[in-house]
């Protein structure tokens, strides 16, 4: 395992340009695909003066505009209640113009009521900017959804973590006249359950695997079966999901497992011969943790060809629980063949953009060789917030932009506050 890294302490910190308040506490947030202006927030609400079992949470979907030039201001453009606390939300990855339209995006919602919520988001609207499409009721409405992710390649199919500590493979597809879509008409799988709350699903950039993680500490991964066999039913109507390649990893955090990133594998060795059997391509996962590290993992190899156990790549202490990880810009170079050695080599670089709860927002450098040497520096803090950082999202660049300068928008919990910044 690598030494633990810690953030130096003369870290630039740096200062808001804006800040706007919102009416209920911030959970999430993310800007709307292909447009640099817009940006939506899911909220979260505890009633308070209830017995525990019988508290009631409810939210809201704030669709936001960023304004240009210096002041970069917030405006709250549109705003809509929900029966339930937002605990998160994604937009799909896919073109669904069958259950949208062809200037609006699909945006899936994580509730506290076991159930997802689909909605159209379309800024240039002026009647319907956040269009309800349907609530897809999933489980007892004394469930709760926790996180969960579209398939990268199959429309409409998602994964999700639910406050009991199961992780589930669901389709949100269905009749797009239903306002309500009872649980017995979707197709749902109990892929494995964490001991504690699930937190976090996610999949390997092409589909092709499963990882989740929950506060348990432990961080699981599963392998698709081959095309076609996924799409066996059994008599209730659910596909048959049985990944072969299963492992659990509950040694590496010191705590839950909050989030996890997979990268992208930029190349295949070159190779003189032909290996037999081949060795399937290094996954590589960023994880967050409640122990307050950032890590970078190599887990267990698929199909039992090579290591069997977690490797820690790189590991950095944040000052506060790691929520949400995102990439904000990348670079690889390689392979290099060097000499006549034929030694492959391929160097990689991540900006990242870290929400660490009370320690506010991180930005950091990941660098290294693939599957070698890592390591992580910090750039910038930002600690502004006064409460839990659930949420932060950079502002996409222009076409052609240079990429000098990138603005932030980031958030806070209890306090409510939403801050813009730049690094």
């Amino acid at each position: 395992m690598p030494d633990i890294d810690t953030e130096a302490p003369d870290v630039p910190v740096l200062s808001s340009l804006h800040t706007t308040t919102l009416p209920l506490p911030p959970s999430c947030i993310a800007f709307v695909p292909r447009s640099r202006q817009w940006f939506v927030v899911g909220t979260y609400f505890l009633e308070r003066g209830e017995e525990a079992e019988g508290q009631k949470r409810s939210g809201s979907l704030v669709l936001a505009r960023l304004g240009e030039g210096e002041g970069r201001d917030v405006t709250i453009t549109a705003t809509h209640s929900t029966p339930f606390a937002i605990f998160d939300l994604h937009f799909s990855p896919h073109e669904t113009t069958a259950i949208t339209s062809s200037t609006s995006h699909l945006l899936g919602l994580a509730s506290s009521t076991g159930s997802v919520a689909l909605y159209a988001i379309d800024p240039a609207s002026p009647t319907a900017p956040i269009r309800h499409i349907r609530t897809l009721q999933l489980f007892p409405t004394t469930s709760l959804f926790t996180y969960f992710s579209w398939h990268p390649t199959i429309p409409l199919l998602a994964a999700a973590a639910l406050a009991d500590g199961r992780v589930v493979l669901c389709d949100c597809s269905g009749n797009a006249d239903d306002d309500e879509v009872d649980s017995r008409s979707r197709r749902i799988v109990t892929l494995h359950a964490h001991a504690l709350e699930a937190w976090v699903t996610a999949f390997a950039p092409d589909g092709s695997a499963l990882f989740s993680g929950g506060d348990d500490a432990a961080l699981k991964g599963g392998e698709q079966e081959e095309e076609g066999e996924e799409e066996e039913e059994d008599g209730d109507g659910a596909p048959q999901f049985s990944p072969p390649w299963q492992w659990q990893d509950a040694r590496t955090h010191g705590a839950g497992v909050t989030f996890i990133l997979p990268l992208p594998q930029p190349y295949s060795p070159p190779t003189t011969t032909a290996p037999a059997p081949p060795l399937p391509p290094p996954d590589l996962l960023l994880t967050g943790s409640y122990d307050e590290s950032l890590r970078l993992l190599s887990p267990p190899a698929r199909n039992g060809l090579g290591p069997r156990r977690s490797r820690v790549l790189a590991e950095i202490e944040l000052g506060g629980g790691v929520w949400r990880i995102d990439v904000v810009d990348s670079s690889m170079a390689g392979p290099v063949v060097q000499g006549g050695d034929k030694e492959a080599t391929a160097e990689a670089e991540w900006i990242l953009l870290v929400s660490c709860m009370h320690a506010g927002t991180r930005v950091l450098q990941a660098e290294g060789e693939w599957e070698w040497t890592w390591q992580f520096d910090v750039l910038a803090r930002f600690e502004e917030h006064q409460s839990m950082n659930y949420g932060s999202a950079v502002q996409p660049l222009r076409a052609g932009e240079a990429k000098k300068k990138r603005t932030v928008v980031s958030t806070s919990f209890y306090d409510r506050l939403v801050c813009v910044w730049e690094f």
